[in-house]
């Protein structure tokens, strides 16, 4: 949207120009051009006519996008009377001309044919997308080396494919993968479990780190060393106060960030002195009297003030949210202090 918001801004001053070489049949002015008028700028009023029209010659002239673009329009018999051969020609058209939205809308055409001597032919232009860095071709190939559709099945590679197209944003990969290897991973012990939804956590996939340290909880303590727990709990906390990868819930989140500042976290140590501040008795208000008695029990000092935290907060260079933010989305430091 934003992009789109920019497009149009910077057409507004540059609008002359644009007039002129779409007079001259300059193909990417004709395109641009009919943007415009399929949306309407400033005192040019939506004309899907003319919109199609300028279209149609810049398609025509050998611009990518636009023979992409139109391909689409008739795929969804918008503007235009829907005709599925008529897109599969011009988004073919640009796909062979090298444009990786093209290439992979076209595979996304063989691929709905469910006719399985397109699937190689899908994959060759998925191929394409993914030299060209689109993560969404990326997400597509994935599955298919994942089924074995087109390809020979390789988890391996439908992992690397999705791991690139998560690095890029592309939320769509997380379940992908999650749904692909979610058990097996479930299986990990708890300390490889950890170590691989830091990684995932960090690389920008909260529905995957989430989902892997969801389970991670006190029956883990015989198998995780405290800093590696409270690493999981600091995690979960932000999780559940940003609802990143999980519902917003701020009961579970102000649970989970005083089990990590209690077990030496220093990113949720200075964010629960600000609960501490508010609600001083905030300790007795989240655990039950068993559940303090057992913090009290593996040397925890639940009569910690707010002030005290933020003192051993500042002694890991913790001292405002962004740093605890930052601290949040780093490595695990294994020689964090201990329980408070």
């Amino acid at each position: 949207m934003k992009s789109l918001l920019y497009f149009f801004i910077a057409a507004l001053a540059f609008l002359p120009s644009l007039f002129h070489k779409a007079e001259q049949g300059d193909p990417e002015a004709l395109f641009r051009l009919s943007m415009i008028y399929e949306n309407g700028l400033d005192s040019i009023a939506p004309d899907s006519v003319k919109s199609i029209a300028l279209l149609r010659k810049s398609a025509a002239a050998g611009y990518a996008p636009a023979r992409n673009y139109l391909g689409f329009l008739f795929k969804q018999g918008r503007f235009i009377r829907q005709n599925d051969d008529s897109a599969r020609f011009w988004i073919k058209l640009a796909a062979d001309d090298g444009d990786p939205k093209a290439a992979n809308n076209l595979a996304f055409l063989l691929l709905n044919n469910e006719n399985p001597a397109d699937d190689s032919l899908a994959v060759r232009y998925l191929n394409s997308a993914v030299n060209a860095g689109l993560p969404v071709a990326m997400t597509t190939l994935g599955s298919l080396y994942a089924e074995g559709r087109g390809v020979e099945k390789d988890t391996t590679l439908a992992v690397s494919l999705f791991n690139q197209a998560i690095s890029l944003g592309f939320n769509d990969a997380q379940l992908r993968l999650l749904n692909l290897m979610g058990k097996n991973w479930l299986d990990l012990p708890p300390a490889d479990r950890l170590e691989l939804a830091i990684g995932y956590w960090n690389m920008g996939s909260p529905l995957i780190g989430v989902e892997l340290l969801r389970e991670l909880d006190d029956n883990a303590l015989t198998s995780l060393t405290r800093p590696e727990l409270a690493k999981a709990y600091a995690i979960l906390g932000h999780a559940y106060s940003h609802g990143a990868g999980i519902a917003y819930d701020h009961a579970l989140a102000n649970r989970y960030f005083a089990k990590a500042a209690l077990l030496g976290d220093p990113a949720a140590q200075y964010i629960f002195a600000e609960t501490l501040d508010i609600f001083p008795d905030a300790f007795a208000d989240i655990f039950s009297q068993n559940e303090l008695d057992a913090l009290v029990s593996d040397g925890m000092d639940i009569g910690i003030t707010a002030s005290e935290l933020r003192q051993a907060a500042a002694l890991k260079g913790i001292n405002d949210a962004r740093s605890a933010r930052r601290f949040i989305f780093s490595p695990l430091e294994k020689d964090m202090p201990g329980p408070l």
